[in-house]
């Protein structure tokens, strides 16, 4: 029994090396810059936006306002998973030293470590988007589960404007039916989950040898989910990036759900699951020795 204890706390130990290694690995890699550019053009399409209509209006807009609009606006939906699949390019990282590495700590540990890891730099991820945003409403923005005017009555009191980008960032399909927290938590979650299964999808195509096709599929999945989406085409739920965007669930006439909010977690979650089961099995096969990279 305690030799099995011993064995546990060795194993939960090297799975802790193997993700803190590769988490600072990934922290530290210089396509970090593409994030930073994407906060940019956050600010200058949407804050900027918001800080215009909140003056012109006399009111504040909500703090979680800039975020639930970078995650659901038609134009910007997309921008936050392809920024992370790019960031994510190189992952699972193989290098000189893998196989080595990989002997020492064991295949299907290897395997937990990325898996541990990849959820590491969602949350990281998705938490700085978070912050940066929230941060960009400072001074303009007020503290409350309740949608702001500048949201909801911008476009019946400003008719004219019609080039006003707030109605296109948090349409009524979305305020209709959530409040600010629901729409918050509900965007986040949605997002990690997408961003999840864009990972295990990197994953399994890198033990099937092929990590540039990987990138290319998730990019595939990304784009023509945004086309379906823009489209409105019933088979847009055959793709990701519509589960994930939350007004997407709702119809744009009747308060009701054509796909319920349940339904794209279990679509994650079934997919996700099964891309990390057929990666067990892919695990103990692959050659982490030099293979050409395709």
């Amino acid at each position: 029994m305690e030799h099995k204890r011993e064995k546990t706390r060795s194993s939960c130990a090297v799975i802790w090396n193997i993700v803190r290694n590769e988490y600072v690995r990934w922290i530290c890699n210089p396509r970090m810059i593409l994030f930073f550019g994407m906060m940019l053009f956050v600010e200058t399409y949407v804050a900027e936006g918001m800080y215009t209509y909140s003056e012109k209006m006399g009111q504040p807009f909500g703090v979680l306002e800039i975020f639930i609009a970078v995650a659901n606006s038609v134009e910007l939906c997309v921008l936050i998973p392809a920024v992370y699949l790019l960031l994510i390019g190189d992952f699972p990282r193989r290098d000189g030293n893998t196989l080595l590495y990989v002997h020492r700590a064991g295949k299907y540990n290897w395997l937990l470590g990325q898996i541990l890891t990849s959820v590491f730099s969602i949350v990281t991820y998705l938490g700085a988007i978070l912050a940066g945003c929230t941060l960009m409403g400072v001074g303009h923005c007020f503290v409350g589960n309740r949608w702001s005017d500048v949201v909801t009555k911008y476009k019946t009191l400003f008719p004219e404007d019609v080039e006003a980008s707030v109605s296109r960032l948090i349409t009524e399909r979305l305020y209709n039916n959530f409040s600010p927290y629901q729409a918050f938590g509900y965007s986040f979650s949605l997002l990690f989950c997408l961003l999840f299964f864009l990972a295990m999808l990197k994953l399994l195509f890198f033990l099937l040898e092929k990590p540039t096709v990987g990138v290319a599929v998730g990019g595939c999945l990304i784009g023509f989910g945004w086309v379906f989406c823009v489209l409105e085409l019933k088979m847009k739920w055959i793709f990701p990036l519509s589960h994930a965007v939350e007004w997407q669930h709702c119809d744009e006439v009747f308060r009701y759900m054509t796909v319920s909010l349940g339904q794209s977690y279990v679509y994650f979650a079934g997919i996700s699951l099964v891309f990390i089961f057929v990666s067990i099995t892919l695990v103990e096969r692959y050659n982490f020795g030099y293979v050409e990279q395709r």
